[in-house]
């Protein structure tokens, strides 16, 4: 039997604008404790599925990275990463520029890509964002192929009838992908 935790939308480093800025310090501090339940979260699991926005946009404070490092480096579980529509892939992203922990797997690529543990019996998929905005959905044409392992699913989107910014995926897409599980971030 697997275990898995599916996390999605931190929104880690929001500016918080509206509110004062010693509130907003506050709220980002908190949003780092997070980070700590996280962990402690994952302690029994196998996997850590996120379905990002992660961070909420470019700016990102030394310490959450700090943080965010530390947390993921500490989980045994093996981490994926699904970049979304805040903190998208790119040459310029923290997802290139940082040396992950060895246990954090980042689809890079807004094509679909697959990750097979065999110690597991399964095989991980995702795909990254990689600009602010996905119009057509990630899931349209996938399915699973039947092979005996558990197949699960990172990707940052929304569930609609089709259209939409945000890599729209319908049900139908859900329904032909024969995943046994979909980690959706977004909405």
């Amino acid at each position: 039997m697997i275990s898995f935790l599916h996390a999605a939308d931190l929104h880690l480093d929001s500016p918080f604008s509206g509110l004062p800025p010693e509130k907003a310090a506050q709220r980002r501090s908190e949003q780092r404790e997070v980070l700590e339940r996280l962990v402690s979260l994952a302690e029994p699991v196998d996997l850590v599925l996120l379905a990002c926005d992660l961070f909420d946009g470019e700016k990102t404070y030394y310490e959450t990275v700090e943080a965010l490092m530390q947390a993921l480096g500490q989980m045994r579980a093996q981490v994926f990463i699904a970049p979304g529509n805040h903190d998208y892939y790119s040459a310029r992203s923290l997802y290139e520029r940082l040396v992950w922990p060895e246990n954090v797997h980042i689809f890079r690529s807004g094509e679909i890509g697959r990750v097979e543990l065999p110690r597991l019996g399964c095989a991980v998929y995702g795909a990254a964002f990689t600009g602010p905005s996905c119009e057509t959905s990630l899931l349209r044409d996938f399915c699973a192929p039947k092979d005996g392992l558990l197949h699960l699913m990172a990707l940052h989107g929304e569930v609609t009838g089709g259209a939409g910014s945000y890599n729209p995926i319908s049900l139908e897409d859900i329904s032909r992908s024969g995943l046994h599980y979909l980690a959706l971030g977004h909405i």
